[in-house]
């Protein structure tokens, strides 16, 4: 299950300024490798607690699992509902549901009546398809094998600007940035790095 950014956010969760007074650097000959480090940072942390941090839109496809598929090219046998956890976390609205009714072309399914949300009721997000979401699946006998896929399109995060952010979380990413900083040469920061953050904020 691939994630795409659609729209990415605007900023980061740390300031260049602010890493710097965290490193005591006061040259701006190293900005650049700063900023680069904030970057990698924030992946980091997003990556291991399985969350975005700041305002963006997302888009998401996956295959429909589990499901009673007949001998005749995949067409299904029975369905009886799907709810399908959303990656990422916090997430703000879904925007779009769309099924794929053709292979590389997808239709919008219709809230309440193909599906519903459960933003931000649960973490991670759900959304529930209904058997009516499957009927418009209809792609051609001439495939067989193919499974039917759902994409949405959603926006997540915690907000805006970087003051949205947990302030542990936050602390985290400063923390590792400046760890990158000083350690120009290794590969990647242990995980032990992130440890209050795993046992209160990782999904």
């Amino acid at each position: 299950m691939q994630t795409v950014i659609i729209t990415p956010p605007e900023s980061y969760p740390i300031t260049l300024q602010s890493i710097k007074s965290n490193l005591r650097v006061t040259w701006s000959d190293e900005d650049a490798d700063l900023t680069e480090y904030i970057a990698a940072a924030t992946d980091f942390v997003e990556h291991g607690l399985g969350r975005k941090l700041l305002t963006q839109t997302l888009q998401v496809a996956n295959y429909i699992p589990d499901l009673l598929m007949t001998p005749l090219a995949g067409v299904i046998g029975s369905f009886d509902g799907y709810a399908w956890p959303i990656p990422w976390a916090p997430i703000q609205a879904v925007n779009l549901v769309e099924i794929e009714t053709q292979i590389g072309t997808w239709s919008p399914l219709t809230i309440t009546d193909d599906y519903l949300v459960d933003v931000p009721g649960s973490m991670p997000g759900k959304i529930y398809l209904s058997t009516s979401a499957l009927a418009k699946w209809s792609v051609a006998l001439n495939y067989p094998g193919n499974r039917p896929r759902i994409r949405a399109t959603y926006v997540a995060g915690y907000g805006d600007d970087a003051s949205s952010v947990p302030a542990m979380i936050r602390r985290n990413i400063r923390q590792i940035a400046a760890w990158m900083y000083e350690n120009r040469d290794a590969i990647s920061p242990p995980d032990t790095i992130l440890d209050l953050s795993y046992k209160v904020w990782r999904l």
